[in-house]
């Protein structure tokens, strides 16, 4: 749910698009919802038994309501000539991947196939971006995303006024079926000109001062784990060897309308951060960074 990226057994449409079956089975399929929504499944050119406490007095549908947690079993007979199509009638969720071909063995090229169907397989795994651009008293802060159903490209900028800068970037691969491990390459540079010390920018090897939390120049590595309460850990290193450990934790519910960002790490960055939603598309915004101070002003949300 947290990337929005919907499927079967953990794979969508484009990764596993058919269901096998024989024609004169009787097929008995076993369903369990372990999202947080409810998905209403609809299969195309069958009745099926809702197989229930009533036994042989199961009703027949076409379509089922399955309650987040829940579980179902349904069966039918694979009495058809050609394959059908099987979704969830939420609608974007089918297009993010939440679907499948009931596919007869031996069975011609289908009506999906020959129409809509490729198209559909190539719905799911679209390029789709979001970002947050704050824009503070203190100064600038812009996160970016470009993602598909296994990978990510981020972006996270900071700019204030005094013209300090920071920006990380990072390409992403989603490693096991619910996408809760992910490893990066990325670029960190950062140039935070009014707030490096004399040990920044004075006396030994250069490439090993200018490794620092104020002037940065270095490709890195890296692996994310989303754990318990959606907290996102992170451990990277860069090409001198330096390693930095993070937690972060966005979009908590404070309320309806409000909601809180915090994120700390080993060098010892700290930022806290509060919005109030006014509109799908903007916020009302505060936030503390530790090097760049407190800020209030506006969050506008793509």
């Amino acid at each position: 749910m947290l990337r929005y990226v919907w499927s079967f057994d953990n794979k969508t449409l484009s990764e596993s698009d058919n269901i096998p079956i024989r024609k004169g089975e009787n097929v008995r399929m076993v369903f369990q919802n372990m999202t947080m929504m409810r998905h209403p499944l609809h299969l195309h050119g069958h009745f099926f038994r809702l197989v229930n406490a009533q036994g042989a007095y199961s009703p027949m549908k076409h379509t089922f309501d399955i309650q987040s947690m829940g579980k179902i079993t349904i069966e039918f007979d694979a009495n058809e000539d050609q394959d059908w199509f099987f979704h969830c009638h939420t609608l974007y969720h089918m297009m993010s991947g939440m679907a499948r071909v009931i596919s007869y063995e031996g069975s011609p090229q289908n009506e999906y196939a020959r129409t809509g169907y490729r198209h559909l397989k190539r719905e799911d795994n679209k390029l789709y971006p979001w970002a947050d651009l704050a824009v503070h008293s203190q100064g600038s802060f812009l996160e970016a995303n470009l993602s598909n159903n296994k990978n990510a490209l981020e972006f996270e900028g900071r700019l204030n006024y005094q013209g300090n800068y920071e920006t990380e970037t990072h390409l992403l691969r989603y490693l096991d079926k619910r996408q809760f491990l992910a490893a990066f390459v990325g670029y960190d540079l950062r140039d935070n000109k009014t707030l490096r010390s004399t040990s920044d920018t004075e006396g030994g090897n250069r490439r090993t001062a200018e490794n620092n939390r104020n002037f940065r120049r270095q490709a890195e590595v890296g692996v994310y784990y989303l754990l318990p309460l959606l907290v996102r850990a992170e451990l990277r290193t860069d090409l001198t060897g330096q390693l930095r450990a993070q937690l972060e934790r966005r979009d908590i519910p404070l309320s309806n309308n409000v909601f809180m960002d915090i994120r700390g790490n080993t060098d010892r960055e700290f930022t806290l951060g509060f919005r109030y939603m006014v509109s799908k598309y903007a916020s009302l915004s505060t936030n503390y960074d530790n090097q760049y101070g407190w800020g209030a002003g506006l969050t506008l949300h793509y």
